[in-house]
């Protein structure tokens, strides 16, 4: 992890294709909008690797986290044993595909202590966990419910969900 993905950098970032800019351009167009319509005042973002495609994106009381900081500004965090600092809105990105179902429980159930929405990524048609894989899209409905609003994410839907 600490080397980044494939032990490199992958288009400018060591955390992998979904954190490339080119990657993020819808979410990063629609975030912004989101927050404005949801009265958001406080970003966790949980997984926020090395800030690649998230630094230029103005987000209000913005704090990142990361089981592997890449950037000073990351702090180290586990989402499956410790309380986020209170915020409106928790960001997830491409982060619940690395766990198996019993971490997903987890970290949902310690999201639900902190924030007041969640924003990951939805996968409705995903397959059964495979342990063997390092990426598992994973359908969060089951766990969530329906969610609010869906935003446009490569290969997914990043989802909005109130905790």
């Amino acid at each position: 992890m600490r080397q980044g993905w494939g032990g490199g950098l992958y288009d400018g970032t060591p955390c992998g294709g979904g954190s490339t800019r080119a990657s993020a351009g819808s979410v990063a167009g629609a975030l912004p909008l989101l927050i404005g319509r949801y009265g958001i005042k406080s970003v966790c973002d949980a997984g926020a690797g090395d800030l690649h495609w998230i630094s230029a994106i103005p987000l209000p009381g913005y704090r990142a986290f990361d089981l592997v900081p890449r950037h000073a500004r990351v702090e180290q965090f586990d989402i499956t044993t410790q309380f986020l600092p209170a915020c409106d809105l928790i960001l997830c990105r491409h982060v619940l595909i690395h766990f198996d179902p019993a971490r997903i429980e987890m970290a949902l159930d310690l999201f639900q202590q902190s924030g007041k929405y969640l924003l990951a990524n939805q996968y409705d048609d995903a397959p059964p966990f495979d342990a063997s894989q390092q990426y598992n899209p994973t359908d969060l409905r089951p766990l969530l419910g329906e969610p609010i609003e869906r935003l446009p994410d490569t290969g997914s839907d990043l989802a909005l969900w109130t905790l």
